[in-house]
């Protein structure tokens, strides 16, 4: 299903959608001093706020960015539809095609209800 915000908006709002499709990696290390050596090394993979299902091919762009990063977690968290309201199954469909190639261990939540 293709949300129809992409439609209206792409005319209005042009640098937030080349912006939303400009996928980058960004590397931060964080020194955790609470956690236990065994965590030394480790790397996160977060995804956020992907409002998923705003534009068709979406998916297939993060999943081109992500070939070849390591980490050891995905974290997939903040708003993953774009809409609060409606059948959320679009941004569903979408994420799941972003990690089937991330074969670590997954967990998500969604920001928005």
């Amino acid at each position: 299903m293709v949300n129809t915000l992409w439609a209206e908006s792409e005319r209005t709002v042009p640098r937030a959608f080349r912006n939303y499709l400009d996928i980058q990696v960004e590397y931060n290390e964080e020194w955790l001093t609470r956690f236990s050596a065994e965590f030394d090394g480790c790397r996160i993979l977060h995804l956020s706020d992907l409002y998923a299902d705003l534009r068709p091919g979406f998916s297939v762009a993060v999943r081109a960015v992500l070939v070849g990063v390591a980490c050891g977690l995905v974290a997939i968290t903040g708003d993953l539809p774009t809409c609060t309201f409606g059948d959320y199954s679009g941004a569903t469909q979408a994420i799941i095609k972003i990690i089937p190639d991330l074969m670590v261990p997954r967990f998500a939540t969604g920001g928005k209800p």
